[in-house]
């Protein structure tokens, strides 16, 4: 005997909506991984290469951008102040490696500024992504 006409109907309608369901999971999908990929949650700080800067400026700025501190890697004269300024929706820091300074907590547009007086090498990273890492140099 042939399937009835409301089990046909019953067939289809189970399947429209497993094909809806499987669409809207790729488009999820796609969506997320642009989100992810794009900078959101797995972008890594020291993600490319970047030229090292020596600054001669009493006044050197920091931006804190895409999960990662323009310039990484910065020589100053002692005496200048970094001002470290955040660009991200995410929370940053800029905090030295071991008890040492630390710029505090920046939200979005967010600055810190802080004196730098004694020559060394100072290795700091963000606490809410430690993978954020860069190097000051006063000279």
């Amino acid at each position: 005997m042939p399937p009835s006409a409301s089990a046909l109907s019953i067939a289809w309608l189970a399947v429209a909506v497993a094909a809806v369901i499987l669409a809207a999971g790729i488009i999820m999908g796609v969506a997320m991984a642009g989100h992810m990929g794009g900078g959101m949650m797995h972008r890594r700080g020291n993600a490319g290469p970047q030229t090292p800067v020596i600054a001669s400026d009493t006044d050197v700025n920091v931006e804190i951008r895409d999960y990662d501190y323009l310039p990484r890697d910065l020589t100053i004269d002692a005496g200048a102040t970094v001002t470290w300024t955040n660009y991200d929706d995410a929370p940053h820091t800029a905090t030295e490696r071991g008890d040492g300074w630390d710029s505090g907590r920046l939200d979005k547009t967010e600055i810190a500024a802080l004196p730098f007086l004694a020559a060394g090498q100072y290795e700091y990273f963000c606490v809410y992504h430690p993978y954020m890492r860069a190097t000051l140099t006063v000279r």
